[in-house]
């Protein structure tokens, strides 16, 4: 066998991957990702494998050249696809946040409700609702923490929303880099850079208006500033990462309460134990700016310092995102658990999971054990969840640990690089061939995400167009357009040229348009693939 034919070999089983990637995706057989993922990692990375070994030097890296020509590509299709993904939505959550985004955009907490539409109060919660928005005391606001719709204010500000979240995506791969640069010293920083920018998990996300992005930022930003604490043993990193971690709470409680479980243990190492007691008083005062923070934002709003929008959108004390019934559990386990995992390895580089398992068996050091934390953190939390986290291009609820995986697999493949005195050739090819397999791949598999956003996108241009005659314009929901999700309604909804509800059905259109004040209505839908007039009227009795 001569020293081309390992190269050979991989090129054509990639090509057949791409081939069966194709195939499957387009003919749209069920299990049809579960197949890839068996082939990625029984077939394609055992190849890969075979390039990598022998070579008679020892890479250090993947080339620069690469990570900046896919970083450049990424970074075009994020823009591109954000752009369009801005005018429509995917999640009710993503319509929420631009909501709140407004009302903070005008330095206000929350804008005047409707008015009510019946002496039923059935009736009225009814009509006047849509996904994660709350009416209560006159008040119109969403269910959602502050943290996220603030800083998506910001793009607010500019008219560049959706150039909030690409920003915070530099600056998660500048903290992921950091941290393997600097902190971990891996000679593999830039492929730890790779596996990030070239995951549709990663730039799917970041072309969203999502908060996990943000919380991405929080919690790696705060394992790397515990690690600069832990080197250069100086508290203020240490308390640095106590902040952002409490930061966090503001964005995604949820993600906040994994990040301080899976870093927590860590503040009790041997190199670490000597600063708690100058540590302590730092934080005591940032847990007290939480809870405080937290409490009084729960009053503004429901005007009880211990319960959360989240309970009063569900008409409960508590939250009910999370449970602790073990048939609940076990059904996530069953199903949910294999999903997450599935969804996560099929939307990230190929074979990126066995590498990252190779540094778990090979390493035992602090760093290791830190990042295998977050991992198995923000898995073993899922089990608690009452609600379905698929993003359809991974599991967002292990989003925020993304850093913590890539970081595990620069790892795994620094130390294969090291023992099987893999060139850097070699380590170039298998890269590079990868990294186009992912992209075509990623670029199939993020068709049916972009086909699903386009009806909202159409309607929101129809709308556009709409003459400005003061109706009150009803969204339906049907399979193809889910009204409820989809709040157009701006601060100054009184006097806009046109309100926004959700259909409540042909017998009550006239009364609450009339009840709004509006003196017609249409019901603006997405039939026979383009938006469409489905009614109009009069308002009336």
């Amino acid at each position: 066998m001569n020293s081309s034919d390992p190269k050979r070999k991989l090129l054509v089983v990639a090509f057949l991957y791409a081939l069966l990637a194709v195939a499957l995706e387009l003919a749209d057989i069920a299990h049809g990702r579960l197949v890839l993922l068996v082939a990625q990692y029984g077939i394609v990375a055992p190849f890969a494998a075979a390039m990598l070994r022998g070579g008679g030097g020892v890479a250090r890296d993947v080339d620069r050249r690469i990570v900046i020509v896919v970083g450049v590509a990424t970074a075009a299709a994020v823009i591109v696809i954000a752009r369009f993904w801005d005018r429509g939505m995917l999640w009710g959550d993503e319509t929420a946040y631009r909501v709140q985004a407004q009302i903070f955009e005008s330095g206000r907490l929350w804008i005047t409700a409707p008015a009510p539409t019946s002496f039923d109060p059935v009736i009225s919660a009814h009509e006047l609702r849509f996904t994660h928005l709350i009416i209560d005391h006159g008040h119109w606001f969403t269910k959602y923490p502050p943290g996220w719709p603030i800083v998506l204010a910001l793009g607010e500000l500019g008219h560049v929303r959706w150039l909030v979240n690409p920003v915070l995506a530099i600056i998660a791969v500048w903290i992921i880099h950091r941290i393997a640069s600097r902190e971990l010293a891996l000679p593999t920083s830039r492929f730890a850079v790779l596996i990030v920018i070239a995951s549709p998990f990663f730039y799917m996300m970041a072309a969203s208006e999502m908060s996990h992005m943000l919380g991405l930022v929080c919690c790696a930003g705060a394992v790397l500033a515990f690690l600069q604490g832990v080197r250069t043993q100086r508290v203020a990193g240490l308390a640095g990462a106590i902040a952002l971690v409490g930061l966090c709470a503001f964005v995604r409680p949820f993600t906040a309460c994994c990040a301080a479980v899976a870093l927590a243990p860590f503040y009790f190492t041997a190199n670490v134990r000597r600063m708690l007691p100058r540590l302590v008083p730092y934080a005591l005062v940032i847990g007290a700016a939480t809870v405080g923070g937290i409490a009084l934002y729960n009053y503004a709003y429901t005007g009880a310092f211990t319960r959360s929008p989240y309970a009063l959108y569900r008409g409960t004390q508590l939250p009910v995102e999370l449970t602790l019934s073990p048939h609940a559990i076990l059904a996530n386990l069953e199903r949910g658990a294999r999903w997450a995992i599935e969804d996560t390895l099929i939307f990230m580089w190929p074979g990126f999971a066995l590498l990252a398992g190779y540094a778990l068996w090979k390493r035992r050091d602090l760093y290791t054990r830190l990042l295998a934390s977050f991992c198995g953190v923000f898995v073993f939390a899922n089990l608690f969840q009452t609600e379905g986290s698929s993003s359809r291009f991974g599991d967002r609820y292990l989003f925020e640990a993304l850093f913590a995986f890539a970081l595990l697999a620069a790892s795994g493949a620094a130390l294969l690089f090291d023992r099987w005195r893999t060139s850097a050739r070699s380590a170039n090819f298998v890269a590079f061939t990868l990294t186009v397999v992912c992209a075509i791949q990623g670029a199939l598999m993020i068709r049916p995400t972009l086909r699903e956003i386009a009806p909202s996108v159409a309607v929101h241009d129809a709308v556009a167009a709409l003459p400005n005659d003061g109706s009150l314009v009803f969204f339906p929901i049907t399979e193809a357009f889910t009204g409820d999700r989809f709040d157009l309604n701006t601060n100054d909804w009184q006097s806009a040229p046109h309100m926004f509800l959700v259909d409540p059905g042909p017998d009550r259109r006239a009364a609450v348009a009339l009840a709004q004040g509006r003196a017609s209505w249409i019901v603006l839908g997405y039939e026979e693939g383009r938006p469409r007039v489905l009614a109009s009227g009069r308002a009336g009795p």
